[in-house]
């Protein structure tokens, strides 16, 4: 199959005409120069033939004549304006009223929203406190209860260090402290 491919191709080779070669490539680069500015001229010179004309024919074309209006005045009863105006700065002062109230009364609604969130996260502070006092407690009696068998008190003594390093800050972490001191 090879050799039909390059046998094809040496036919190919064979029957395609020999590269043109110019001789004087020169002066056919300026031809081509000569020919781009020609044609750029002629370019030019139709669009100013075109700008003119349409100039030229514009100028020429009728014009109409300016349309007049007529304005009429509408006369104005000063004293129904007057009421008017009253009337609508009455309302305006109505509804700036009204929007001061419910303005007055979203700042309410805030503060009681943020009051009520402080009360939760007090609460919420208050039953971890509790929380934390009854585990330190519960901790502490399991402490109590080993010290009381004379074998066991140094798991004890361990449980009243870790009640006083994890609570430190309650009251069972207070009464640890005073009995790993006063075992001592």
């Amino acid at each position: 199959m090879t050799d039909d491919l390059e046998e094809l191709l040496a036919k190919a080779d064979a029957d395609a005409p020999a590269p043109l070669v110019r001789k004087d490539l020169a002066s056919a680069v300026r031809q081509a120069v000569k020919r781009r500015k020609r044609n750029r001229r002629l370019t030019v010179g139709a669009i100013v033939l075109i700008v003119v004309g349409g100039i030229d024919l514009a100028i020429m074309m009728p014009r109409k004549p300016p349309t007049t209006h007529t304005v009429t005045v509408a006369r104005i009863d000063v004293e129904t304006y007057g009421k008017d105006l009253a009337s609508l700065d009455a309302e305006a002062n109505f509804h700036a009223r009204i929007a001061a109230k419910i303005e007055q009364a979203v700042e309410r609604e805030k503060q009681l929203q943020s009051a009520k969130e402080v009360l939760f996260r007090s609460e919420i502070a208050n039953d971890l406190d509790d929380r934390r006092e009854a585990t330190a407690r519960l901790m502490l009696k399991h402490a109590e209860q080993l010290d009381l068998d004379p074998l066991q008190r140094e798991a004890a003594r361990e449980n009243y260090r870790k009640v006083l390093a994890m609570f430190p800050n309650t009251v069972a972490g207070g009464e640890a402290s005073d009995r790993l001191h006063a075992g001592t």
